[in-house]
């Protein structure tokens, strides 16, 4: 008896493990929407690491979308961005703005001087429950096949 007690406690053990992998997002790199989407994912579920590799690479994109970045090194280094009070103010608010976010439309693919694609993104976000949402443009930026934030 004892050991089907063990044998049950495993087994739904594995099946938690398994459902919260299945739950995990994925950023697919090669399109510009699961770049965007994770935005809104890590708005919704608080795993702010999925801001970590969504900015350009090469460093030319804004200082919107540079923000957005940094909020996943908060946690570890709340000293470079005005201390822990700040940083969890900027997460609250970065909560609030994009949780509810989405695309709006179809993503648009431009082609740039010197070889270099752009795709634009539409979408809209919130900085404020009560007040209807923002609509805006996400621009991203190819490098190497993979889609990463420029600018909105």
């Amino acid at each position: 008896m004892k050991s089907l007690y063990i044998l049950l406690i495993i087994l739904c053990h594995a099946l938690n493990s398994q459902a919260q992998t299945q739950n995990e997002y994925i950023i697919d790199y090669k399109d510009p929407s699961s770049v965007v989407n994770a935005i809104f994912e890590a708005a919704k579920t608080g795993r702010f690491i999925l801001l970590a590799g969504l900015c350009d690479p090469m460093r030319e994109n804004d200082g919107d979308t540079r923000r957005l970045c940094a909020i996943s090194d908060y946690s570890d280094h709340p000293e470079l961005y005005g201390g822990l009070a700040q940083t969890k103010k900027q997460k609250k608010e970065f909560t609030m703005a994009f949780s509810k976010g989405r695309i709006t439309g179809p993503v648009t693919i431009h082609q740039k001087e010197g070889g270099l694609q752009a795709a634009e993104v539409p979408i809209e976000f919130s900085r404020y429950a009560d007040k209807p949402a923002i609509p805006e443009t996400m621009w991203l930026i190819n490098r190497n096949g993979n889609w990463y934030l420029g600018s909105f």
